[in-house]
């Protein structure tokens, strides 16, 4: 992931904190050149459409949705938690 960052101009790669074993817990955005140029935008877009209180008028709000990105969080989790009962728990499994 860290390479592919480096090369690319259409990703942000940041570490959000650590994991409770003490390993980075990294958060990767993707999305084009252009959005990740104005990402401080649209995340202030995205938060005043999601407070009404800081949003003046019906016709404003329809603007702020027709300049706002969609955002589609997508969770990854690399860690395998294993249980009895589990098919690969004692066979060696990854």
């Amino acid at each position: 992931m860290r390479l592919v960052d480096k090369a690319s101009d259409r990703m942000i790669l940041q570490e959000t904190g650590k994991t409770t074993n003490g390993h980075p817990f990294i958060l990767m955005v993707i999305s084009s050149a252009d959005n990740l140029r104005n990402i401080e935008r649209y995340k202030q877009v995205n938060r005043r459409i999601h407070d009404p209180r800081t949003v003046a008028s019906e016709e404003e709000a329809k603007k702020l949705v027709r300049e706002g990105k969609t955002v589609h969080p997508h969770h990854l989790q690399h860690a395998f938690l294993r249980g009895r009962g589990h098919p690969d728990v004692g066979r060696g499994g990854p």
